[in-house]
């Protein structure tokens, strides 16, 4: 009697394996953590993001597992939050400093306050996440392999394209911070997503991650602006004037502004296609 094959065949996606990898690049990010613990915040941030869009990939309807993982790595992201964004605010303020010594002078002796670094925190955040890491990994590695065939790969492109269509076609009437944040996480999914299933990529359409990616993390960084604008407009900056302190919140405000104007132009070739039309396009058998 002849056995069903558990490997994937040619057309398909091995999720299981693409989610184990994010896991492992997460839990080797969190080895750096009592050195740097901001920058591994970030790392583990962005693997428990690639890790949610994968399960985005998986046929409808999904197994229990699935939701459980999408769960936890969005649980994993959110404890590092607070630690990432302090990062983010410090990382600000020295570019702003740096970019701008003799327009900022009275910002040079200047750091962001504790709390906004959270101060204290980092060690008990890693810790945690830490844990969930490995509680995640054997939930994957426990659980039944899952393939994405072209035609559930080509519904789940397709998805994530028309959400980041529709989030980019809200921006410019509403160039506010929640509506480039929808727009923003809309595109880092979409550009995870053309990366896990690159194999089955046409030769044109292969070209769009390497093209999209780098202005999705432009978009991450008008994201980052305006993140630190609200969270020093927040709190008090000790040894700066008031008139100084305004200045820089209206700097940052205009920059995001300018910055989200010159994404919404660069990648306007990216998106006109329809979703349906899109997600044809790009797989080399036809869903």
């Amino acid at each position: 009697m002849s056995r069903k094959s558990s490997q994937p065949k040619s057309g398909e996606v091995d999720l299981q394996r693409a989610g184990l990898a994010c896991v492992d690049a997460a839990q080797e990010a969190m080895d750096s953590a009592a050195e740097k613990p901001n920058r591994a915040a970030h790392l583990v941030r962005r693997e428990m993001k690639r890790l949610r869009a994968l399960v985005q990939l998986a046929p409808k309807p999904r197994p229990d597992w699935m939701g459980q993982v999408a769960s936890s790595a969005g649980s994993i992201h959110r404890e590092l939050g607070e630690l990432r964004d302090g990062c983010v605010v410090a990382a600000t303020l020295e570019k702003v400093r740096a970019r701008h010594p003799r327009r900022w002078k009275e910002l040079l002796p200047v750091r962001a306050p504790a709390e906004v670094l959270g101060s204290g925190k980092s060690a008990t955040a890693c810790a945690v996440a830490r844990g969930r890491l490995e509680e995640l990994r054997t939930l994957i590695a426990s659980a039944g392999r899952k393939f994405g065939s072209d035609a559930e790969l080509g519904e789940a492109l397709a998805r994530s394209y028309r959400k980041a269509r529709r989030a980019r076609a809200i921006v410019p009437t509403a160039i506010d911070q929640e509506a480039v944040h929808a727009w923003r996480k809309a595109m880092y999914r979409l550009c995870f997503q053309l990366q896990l299933a690159a194999p089955l990529l046409t030769r044109e359409a292969s070209k769009i991650e390497p093209g999209l990616a780098p202005l999705a993390k432009k978009l991450g960084r008008c994201g980052d602006l305006a993140m630190a604008r609200e969270r020093l407009a927040e709190r008090e900056m000790a040894g700066v004037k008031a008139l100084t302190r305004a200045k820089l919140l209206e700097w940052l405000g205009t920059r995001r502004q300018k910055n989200a104007h010159e994404i919404l132009a660069a990648t306007a070739e990216y998106f006109e296609r329809r979703p349906r039309d899109f997600a044809k396009w790009c797989l080399r058998r036809k869903p």
